[in-house]
């Protein structure tokens, strides 16, 4: 039977003191010879023994029986069926007791205390009042007198081990330590309110009238004033707490039956014994039904800590989660003790990919055990270490220890440590972001943890992965910016605050002119009506994830306008829209195009999708397979930036553009630079061999356009054609430029830049065919 608790193996000897003491305080309650010796003190210390520890007790309390029988001046066959008494019924009680509960397996406090009352109730009680008075009152023969002798007992050891065991059992330590009276009275103690010390008060007041009667010889009064001593023990159990109650109900029944027995000589005649087992039956039935109400109320209780312990516990590692380190800053400031914390975040790398590789539940093993591996080397410098994400993990330090000791324990101790992760061995690297809190700043969780999350984005910027956040709060100011920026721009794309322009590209020769070719740039509008640069926004869009949706929408507003003004749409030989790498990964993105195209009545031929060459992708083989779907579907596929980083060979023999777009870096230096003019060039003779037409971007007077037409080049994009402008101005400007062509201009060209152009308008420029 598991009732043994995880103290059981200390030393249970002063176990006999403690029945020592209760037999000789049920001898001093009237209980004695040459009438019946009914130990039915001793035998409910016995059963809260074998509860909390197990048959270690058993030995004392024989021993403890037996010194208080043989100072009392029992016989050797008294001594004998004393101790017999004493053990038997309290032992096979715990044996059904612990059947019980191993056969239904019950947790509900609710039936463990029906359990333990029934059982009381129907085994213990009937047991010991038979050893009682039939081994103990042998000159009455087996008559209504000693069947009404038997009941009567029965009663008394019923709401006897009824009170007094859960009585104990409710002042026992709740660290499972076992019987130990001295640590459950300290605990007991200091819960004490004043609630409860008036009710004892109440109690030993009424009691104390009861007592006065019987020394002034009034019996019939004292009788009556019995009646107010079980008033106040029921409703006193009912406003205490659960250990209070059950205190309540125990100096109740010791003081009914010792009043009781002090109004009148005990004896063992039937009226006499009626009576107080009358007594007694009301207190059982009514402290049975007290500790019924406690038990649901300490189940409700045990429920609502369990739930509080599974919302702030990680279920992985069963280590504190977020929102306890939640609730641990704001007990930090409203402590006037707290000088403060520091608080240090452990984020273990490639904590997906390994999980990928092992599984799920090798994951939660490593995740305990670099847990407990934390709270090992942070030692007593520890206050609680909090899991709060996968393989993320929040130390809360004390605030004088060294950034660079932390620095230390981490390097050496944490990821010098050969951890086990399903069948391999596995070292980990760590980045560590640290903070410092006051116990002002702890008032705001959310800012420290803001502060933490900087702290570890920095760190793992950093070579030595370790960062200490600045205590000015300058780079949290700068974090929070970014973040409302972030809020800002994610609040205009769901608004749809979306502004299309469109900068014309130009053929390098009159006679190449075949139709309208521009290139889409996106902007947005703040709610002032500014309009947002691309490298105002672009990069918080990249930031909160919505690259997919910004393309998404971009392309559909574009379709939809072409299909609104059809005389665009008639002019429009190439039309080019840019799209991000996250967007050229989605698998989605060949289906949504085709969609789309259908929808809005869209020649696909009349459409390209530009790839930035220098944009990183995810997965590039979904990028390959949707570029070969959408050229497939006639769209054409040009690559940006083209002569820049360093697959650039790769992706063309890859993607296999129908337009190379020529990066502004090599344009705007050509006449200065022999070596970007044949860089140029060389682009030139590419695209011709894989027949592809070649456009150059940022062409910035007319010089710079007759140079790159000498070279070759198909196209020209720049201010010297034109600035971007809004879409539905696009038509007016290229009949404009038509008319000029007519008249003889030659190239389509506007002219040197216009007056007031400047560093920022040439940076805008360059930006342009990025955006």
């Amino acid at each position: 039977m598991q009732t043994v608790q995880q103290g059981a193996r200390r030393p249970v000897a002063f176990f006999g003191v403690a029945v020592f003491l209760g037999a000789w305080l049920s001898y001093g309650l009237g209980f004695r010879t040459p009438n019946v010796m009914l130990l039915w003190l001793p035998t409910s210390i016995v059963l809260v023994g074998l509860l909390t520890r197990g048959p270690t007790v058993l030995l004392p309390a024989a021993i403890g029986v037996a010194a208080w029988a043989h100072m009392v001046g029992a016989a050797a066959p008294e001594v004998a069926a004393l101790v017999g008494g004493t053990l038997i019924a309290p032992f096979v009680t715990w044996r059904v007791i612990g059947y019980l509960r191993g056969r239904k397996r019950a947790t509900s406090h609710l039936v463990q205390t029906v359990q333990l009352l029934l059982s009381i109730s129907l085994i213990q009680a009937p047991i010991a009042a038979a050893l009682g008075s039939f081994m103990m009152c042998p000159q009455i023969g087996f008559d209504h007198s000693k069947l009404a002798i038997f009941l009567s007992y029965w009663v008394v050891e019923a709401a006897s081990g009824v009170v007094l065991v859960r009585a104990l059992m409710s002042w026992m330590p709740e660290d499972g330590s076992g019987f130990c009276p001295v640590a459950g009275i300290n605990s007991g103690v200091r819960s004490i309110s004043r609630a409860d010390i008036g009710s004892i008060l109440a109690l030993f007041g009424a009691a104390g009238l009861c007592g006065a009667a019987i020394l002034l010889d009034q019996v019939t009064y004292a009788r009556l004033l019995l009646v107010p001593v079980f008033g106040v023990a029921m409703v006193s159990s009912l406003l205490t707490g659960r250990r209070m109650s059950s205190l309540v109900l125990l100096l109740s029944a010791m003081m009914v039956i010792g009043l009781r027995v002090n109004m009148e000589p005990f004896a063992t005649e039937r009226g006499f014994l009626t009576e107080i087992a009358q007594v007694e039956l009301v207190m059982l039935i009514g402290s049975s039904l007290l500790h019924l109400l406690n038990a649901l109320t300490e189940e409700r209780l045990v429920q609502q800590r369990r739930l509080e312990r599974q919302v702030r516990t990680n279920e992985t590692s069963g280590l504190p989660n977020l929102r306890a380190l939640r609730a641990t800053l704001r007990r930090c400031a409203r402590d006037p003790a707290c000088a403060g914390l520091r608080l240090a975040e452990i984020s273990i790398g490639d904590m997906a990919s390994r999980a990928d590789l092992v599984g799920r539940t090798s994951l939660v093993t490593f995740e305990r055990e670099a847990g407990r591996r934390l709270v090992q080397i942070f030692g007593r410098s520890l206050k609680t270490l909090s899991h709060i994400g996968t393989g993320r993990f929040v130390a809360v330090l004390d605030p004088d220890l060294d950034e660079m000791k932390i620095q230390s324990l981490v390097r050496t101790k944490f990821e010098g440590h050969r951890f086990v992760m399903g069948e391999r061995h596995v070292n980990v690297r760590c980045t560590v972001g640290v903070v410092d809190v006051s116990r002002r700043s702890a008032r705001d969780p959310d800012a420290v943890l803001a502060a933490l999350s900087i702290a570890q984005q920095v760190a793992g910027n950093r070579a030595d992965r370790f960062h200490l956040l600045d205590k000015s709060g300058a780079e949290l100011n700068a974090y929070r910016e970014q973040l409302d920026w972030i809020e800002r721009v994610r609040a205009m794309l769901r608004e749809g605050r979306l502004k299309i322009m469109a900068q014309p590209i130009a053929p390098s020769s009159v006679s190449a002119y075949n139709g309208l070719h521009y290139e889409i740039l996106s902007r947005l509008v703040a709610p002032d009506g500014t309009v947002l640069a691309p490298n105002r926004f672009l990069t918080a869009i990249s930031q909160a994830r919505l690259l997919e949706e910004f393309d998404r929408q971009v392309i559909t507003t574009v379709l939809s306008r072409l299909a609104e003004d059809r005389s665009l749409y008639d002019a429009t030989r190439v039309c080019a829209i840019n799209v991000t790498g996250p967007t050229l990964c989605d698998p989605a993105l060949p289906q949504f195009l085709d969609l789309n195209l259908r929808r809005y009545g869209i020649d696909p031929t009349r459409i390209a999708i530009e790839i930035t060459e220098s944009e990183s992708m995810t997965n590039l083989d979904q990028a390959l397979e949707n570029v070969a779907k959408i050229r497939d579907s006639g769209v054409l596929i040009a690559v940006d930036d083209f002569g820049t980083g360093l697959a650039t060979f790769d992706y063309i023999r890859r993607f296999t553009p129908q337009i190379l777009k020529i990066d502004g870096s090599f344009v705007r230096s050509l006449d200065g630079s022999a070596l970007d003019a044949e860089i140029v060039q060389s682009i030139v003779r590419i695209g011709a061999a894989i027949g592809a037409r070649t456009v150059a971007e940022c062409v910035e007077t007319p010089e710079m356009a007759i140079r790159l037409c000498e070279l070759g080049v198909d196209y020209v994009q720049g201010w010297a054609i034109a600035r971007p402008m809004p879409l539905e101005a696009l038509k007016g400007f290229c009949d404009r430029r038509r008319a000029e062509i007519a008249s003889g201009d030659g190239l389509m060209v506007a002219g040197p830049c216009m007056p007031g152009t400047n560093e920022s308008d040439l940076t805008d420029c360059a930006l342009a065919a990025a955006s």
